[in-house]
């Protein structure tokens, strides 16, 4: 995951420790994993994430990008 930018003013002990829960995880290719996870902080919005591979592709989205509109 990637670094947690923190608003000016506030100190890293003040800021809450997220709580992740995968909630579903699988292969959606040979080599690559989709995963949902749920993300909850102490004072925020509960939120859900989907971890897609950043160079998957899909079959339906390559036949779309063919057609012509």
């Amino acid at each position: 995951m990637g670094d947690i930018a923190l608003a000016a003013g506030v100190s890293f002990e003040e800021t809450p420790c997220p709580r992740i829960t995968e909630l579903a995880s699988g292969a959606i290719t040979a080599a690559d994993t989709i995963a949902i996870e749920l993300v909850e902080t102490d004072g925020q919005p509960t939120v859900m994430i989907i971890r897609w591979p950043a160079d998957a592709h899909t079959v339906l989205a390559a036949i779309k990008a063919g057609r012509r509109l």
